[in-house]
């Protein structure tokens, strides 16, 4: 957790600079030190970066955090409750049972949810398994809920292998960032620090990360649409299975080939368009080999690269593509260099 001191003078040095402007706080994320630059203010300068915060006012941010924490807290009132205990009306116990097969039953809508849950839960149990902080049953309880609340608004994509690791990464950063108000003092001095405690306040730790989370999506959102009417089954023909496997990882999600491109197909087809006019010769070697560009494209992209780094690497990286690329098409060229990076490896398969 931060100390507000650490944090005021972080603060003063990037928010109160008087040439600070957007493109200087982008920037500050890719300078030669990308880590320390926004150390202790990551997740602020996340929400600069994907606009949760309207604007580089910081006298602004109070109002704005706090509208999105009471559209969140609105939004678990809605989908995080127990069937008939949002009102004193006497149920009908026609429809309001458990066996009841009436369509509008709460009972068949919790069934439905229950089985969203479980799924969920599967994946947030097997987090990040070598970092503690998700073994916490209040983290877990967190995650499940962030995500299940997302998929609950965005029902058209529903929850998805990786989604879970993407706010695990929010999650960690603005949990370690946060200030707990009520053991901070205040000074009445120093206004700013008001401010700084609302932005980082301990208690909205979910509602801030449910916040980043859902900028993050309305970006990747397209990375995890997929249509069941497409799907055609496919075995890719792929030699010495078990080196390119070694070399690329698995998929995070296996699925067959569309027969209509999914956006994360298309994306991860671009890292060979432009790796063709880049390194013809390993281009041609992995389409000798018909190793298609998705059996990575997938997990680098869905995951946003977060298994292919240290955790603390991937975060600096999370730096540079929000804040030079919100609309992450700046991925494409990030796995293009990938590519490149184990190009020797590549070469060696056979």
């Amino acid at each position: 957790m931060n100390t507000i001191k650490g944090v005021r003078l972080k603060w003063a040095e990037v928010f109160e600079d008087p040439s600070l402007t957007q493109e200087s706080l982008r920037a500050r994320a890719v300078s030669q030190h990308a880590n320390l630059g926004i150390d202790g203010i990551r997740s602020i300068c996340w929400k600069v970066y994907l606009s949760c915060l309207p604007s580089l006012d910081t006298s602004s941010w109070p109002y704005a955090m706090s509208t999105k924490r009471e559209q969140y807290k609105e939004l678990r009132k809605k989908y995080i409750r127990s069937i008939g205990s949002d009102d004193g009306v006497e149920p009908d116990l026609e429809v309001n049972n458990p066996l009841s097969l009436a369509k509008d039953s709460p009972w068949q809508q919790f069934f439905v949810d229950s089985e969203l849950r479980k799924v969920i839960k599967q994946d947030v149990d097997r987090t990040l398994p070598d970092n503690d902080f998700f073994r916490s049953e209040k983290v877990q309880e967190q995650l499940n809920d962030i995500l299940f609340i997302y998929c609950k608004i965005n029902s058209d994509v529903s929850y998805r292998q990786g989604m879970h690791e993407l706010v695990a990464h929010i999650l960690w950063v603005v949990s370690s960032e946060s200030l707990d108000a009520h053991s901070t003092p205040s000074f009445p001095s120093d206004p700013t620090i008001d401010i700084i405690k609302n932005v980082l306040d301990a208690d909205s730790i979910e509602h801030d990360s449910f916040t980043l989370f859902s900028a993050l999506m309305s970006r990747a959102k397209p990375w995890y649409e997929f249509s069941d009417d497409t799907m055609v089954s496919r075995k890719p023909k792929i030699p010495n299975a078990n080196s390119h496997t070694q070399l690329f990882g698995r998929a995070e999600s296996p699925e067959p080939t569309p027969g209509k491109q999914t956006p994360v197909i298309e994306w991860s087809r671009k890292i060979f368009y432009y790796l063709e006019k880049i390194d013809n010769e390993l281009y041609l070697h992995l389409k000798n080999l018909d190793i298609q560009p998705q059996l990575f494209g997938i997990r680098w992209f869905r995951l946003l690269f977060g298994r292919e780094f240290p955790m603390e690497d991937v975060l600096t990286i999370w730096d540079g593509i929000f804040a030079q690329d919100p609309n992450l098409e700046i991925c494409i060229f990030i796995g293009l260099a990938l590519l490149l990076r184990i190009r020797d490896d590549c070469m060696c398969l056979s």
